[in-house]
Order: structure tokens, then sequence, then C-alpha cells
């Protein structure tokens, strides 16, 4: 998911987070959210990690991967897949592929959660060297509105989301836009060619 509309406006927004921990023992410079954690049959120990509390919207993710001897696997096959479980039906969202960072050790990716869970349920569902986890994540409504879904004169469906800085300024701020159309329930590819247009 690389295309992106760049515009400059200002926006106001109130974020609460949890307590921060390190991820990585002896590296006090990498530090999440720890979200939840699970141990597969090979005994890799692997942890879902956020820089923020997560709510409605786009968010960055993280998953370490530890050995039994507690040393980082760097070379893990891996797949995710978030997913909306609602009474009547199943669907996914937005989302891009995990990718090694070497220098935080963590496989980072994103997702863009379009609806708060409430009683229904977001899961990542995360395939680790051929084995299938599950890591449940709680999903409130964010305070400010920064997801969408549209449908556009052509009569497709896209998720319009904002892709917030690493942090907001005071002011005016430069913001991302990304956008996604809906192909299927499970399906949501980048569009890169679309005009968009300030209503009012």
């Amino acid at each position: 998911m690389k295309y992106f509309l760049i515009v400059s406006t200002s926006f106001l927004f109130l974020f609460s987070s949890c307590k921060k921990e390190n991820i990585h023992p002896g590296n006090p410079s990498v530090t999440k959210i720890k979200i939840s954690e699970v141990v597969t049959t090979q005994n890799l120990k692997v942890a879902l990690w956020s820089d923020d509390s997560v709510a409605t919207g786009f968010h960055k993710l993280y998953l370490s991967i530890t050995n039994a001897s507690g040393n980082v696997v760097n070379s893990a096959t891996l797949a995710i897949l978030p997913l909306m479980k609602m009474a009547m039906m199943t669907h996914s969202s937005p989302f891009e592929k995990p990718v090694y960072n070497s220098v935080s050790k963590l496989y980072e990716f994103a997702v863009v959660f379009t609806m708060p869970s409430g009683a229904d349920s977001w899961i990542i569902k995360a395939t680790i060297n051929g084995e299938e986890k599950t890591f449940t994540i709680s999903v409130p409504a964010a305070k400010t509105k920064v997801v969408g879904s549209y449908v556009g004169k052509d009569g497709n469906r896209y998720v319009v989301s904002l892709v917030p800085p690493k942090k907001w300024e005071a002011g005016l701020n430069d913001i991302e836009i990304l956008i996604n159309k809906r192909a299927d329930m499970m399906s949501f590819p980048a569009v890169p060619d679309l005009n968009l247009k300030k209503s009012g």
C-alpha cells in the first residue's frame, strides 16, 4: 500500500496510551505496547506490539519472534490477515504485509481497522513458518474520524484512511491519505490513480 495523496491541513487529535515496555533486553531504545503473545509448537515466542493504543483507522503494528533461547528470529516465513469476526459474517480490511526491520528487529506491518470491535472481534491471523496463530485485538472507535467507506462515481466502494505522521505538530500538518478499493470482502488493493475532491 504505497500510493498516497499528500495534502496540508490542520487536525487536533487526542490520544490515550498504555504503558510501553522494552521489546529486546539490553536495547531500551525499542519500546512498544504489548497487545498479545503466543507460543508456537516450534517453541517460538511471537508477540504483537503497537506504538500507541489501537483504535479505528490506520495503525502500524509489529511482531517480535524469539526462539526458546531468547534469540531474535529474523528469517521466519510470515503472513498476516486481519479479520473482523461478526455474528453473521467475517471480512478483512486493508493491510500491509509484514517486512523485517533489521534495526528494530521486528516484523513491521500495518492494518486499517475499518470499524470498532464492540460486541464483535478483530483478530490478526498470523502464519509463522506454516503454523497459524491468532491475536485478538480490542478496537474502540477513534475520538476523531480517520477512516471511512465511500462509493465512488464508478460504483466501486473505497476505504479512505488517514495515515498519521510520526508526530503531530501544532498548526498545519502534512498528511497522507491511503485509498483502497474493495475487490471483495477479503481483498482491498491500494489504488494509485484516483482523484479526490473536497466537498463543501
